[in-house]
């Protein structure tokens, strides 16, 4: 999948791309609002990753072209820490989501694969020719019993392929897919990539996968099957994939500590040059650009204590249009202070993503699988029936577009108050998808309980009638699966 990161920040920029190429994603980079503009004019991309501070066109106008040109590419914002106000208006404009700098690496890849699972409408994780099994989500193939070792660009291509089974693709197509604006090579690649994953197919007895249409390009040949579409929860990363990663950080930290520590030398200088008791906004406006572009790089990477520095330099700045010589003095304290906390080695540790959703504040769906999977293990012990309940509001897209998404954002917390009232159980499973656990408690009687209390709560809320539409399903242990896999593979293809 091809992906566009608009990011002024041309380390953080690297440092995502390092790290997005490494999850098998092909990753465009723009530097201000107004090429990201040109590049998403140019190519269809599945994602859009924004941050809302850019320079020539900000991020929330270039969300806002975007959607008035009909645009439906889900958009991902970059926010700074405890900027409301730019997150309401991002989602006013048309964002789909935002994070949060600094972020949490694995909080950012799990909110791009679910705007690309809602974009595509339930992805398959699975993919599938013959005996030849591609995993998406451990990127990993298999053809029977045995691994089958791929490089980078082999796998994308070898998914290409799996996606597109009754397309026929040109060269031109494969290096749009395969390669960003950056990297593109000669169609001379495209045909040594192709001859070494027939080899390899060809080594494990997969034979003849891969057919040249001739004067058209390649295809795969018509007898792949798939999986049903069932939409998988995300899987931690094996320990040994999660130390590769924070390798590939820290070194991309090496790559860009020079930069970050000239721009942390440009702050000390522009705040020593700035005089005590006089207005000098435009220097001023420097010192203030260059903290927040600091908080929001330095605690990706893992400095999480000099993330906070610069935030409050920051503060400091915008709080004190006027520096008084004991202002300047801290402020100049600080700058000395971040300097000494980016010179030891980064503290790149995973972080578990955040337990709980930030808009409805049930648990996230990260946090909700593991409360299940403790109540299913209860449940095991005890012989109990244990009922797993999603329930869809289908025409929330509909609702935003006609009332603003203020309006849809109210009806998410709406039924989210209702559910936690309702419920010991529940969390949010999707962008209009939420999830209830019921221990104890048979489908039916869950079913007419829980809904009818959910409709009675809704028909309260005082405003303008709307017309809400809900699709439920539900999975019940031990006659609907017995496993939590099962339980959610059997609710989610019901719904």
């Amino acid at each position: 999948m091809r992906l566009l990161v608009v990011e002024d920040d041309l380390s953080l920029a690297q440092a995502i791309v390092k790290f997005l190429t490494y999850q098998n994603y092909v990753v465009d980079t723009a530097p201000d609002g107004q090429i990201g503009w040109e590049f998403a004019q140019s190519c269809a991309y599945d994602l859009v990753v924004l941050d809302i501070i850019l320079p020539k066109l900000g991020g929330i106008s270039l969300c806002q072209k975007l959607r008035q040109t009909g645009c439906d590419t889900p958009i991902l914002l970059l926010t700074a820490c405890g900027s409301k106000n730019h997150k309401v208006e991002g989602l006013e404009a048309g964002a789909d989501d935002y994070v949060t700098k600094p972020f949490d690496w694995q909080e950012l890849l799990a909110r791009i694969r679910a705007l690309l699972r809602r974009k595509s409408d339930l992805i398959p994780a699975l993919l599938t020719w013959g005996d030849l099994i591609l995993n998406s989500l451990t990127c990993e193939v298999t053809y029977g019993n045995t691994k089958l070792p791929l490089r980078p660009k082999e796998y994308k291509l070898l998914e290409l392929f799996l996606r597109s089974p009754n397309r026929i693709l040109s060269c031109d197509a494969i290096l749009e897919y395969l390669w960003s604006f950056e990297q593109v090579p000669s169609q001379d690649a495209v045909r040594a990539h192709i001859k070494g994953l027939r080899q390899k197919l060809k080594a494990v007895g997969a034979q003849d996968a891969i057919e040249t249409v001739y004067g058209l390009g390649y295809r795969l040949r018509p007898i792949v099957q798939r999986l049903p579409n069932v939409e998988t929860p995300p899987l931690p990363l094996p320990p040994e994939i999660q130390g590769e990663l924070q390798q590939a950080l820290a070194d991309a930290w090496q790559d860009v500590q020079s930069q970050i520590l000239e721009r942390v030398h440009l702050l000390e200088i522009v705040i020593y040059a700035m005089p005590a008791d006089k207005p000098l906004e435009k220097l001023r406006q420097v010192a203030i650009a260059q903290a927040h572009k600091l908080a929001g790089t330095v605690g990706s990477y893992g400095f999480m204590a000099a993330s906070h520095q610069a935030q409050q330099i920051e503060a400091q700045l915008q709080h004190h249009p006027l520096l008084s010589e004991d202002i300047k003095s801290q402020l100049q304290q600080g700058v000395l202070r971040l300097r000494q906390l980016l010179q030891g080695a980064p503290a790149i540790a995973h972080q578990p993503p955040a337990a709980q959703d930030a808009l409805t504040q049930l648990a996230s769906r990260i946090q909700f699988t593991r409360d299940f999977e403790q109540l299913l293990n209860k449940a095991q012990q005890h012989h109990q029936p244990l009922t797993l309940v999603l329930l869809r509001i289908e025409n929330l897209k509909s609702l935003n577009h006609q009332y603003g998404y203020a309006f849809g954002d109210r009806l998410l917390y709406s039924v989210s108050s209702a559910l936690g009232d309702a419920s010991q159980t529940c969390g949010r499973w999707g962008s209009r998808t939420f999830a209830i656990a019921l221990y104890g408690m048979n489908g039916t009687q869950t079913r007419h309980q829980y809904l009818s209390k959910l409709l009675q709560t809704l028909d309260a809320t005082e405003g303008t009638p709307v017309i809400v539409k809900f699709t439920s399903a539900i999975a019940t242990y031990p006659t609907d699966g017995q496993t939590s896999q099962h339980l959610y593979q059997s609710v989610e293809s019901l719904l």
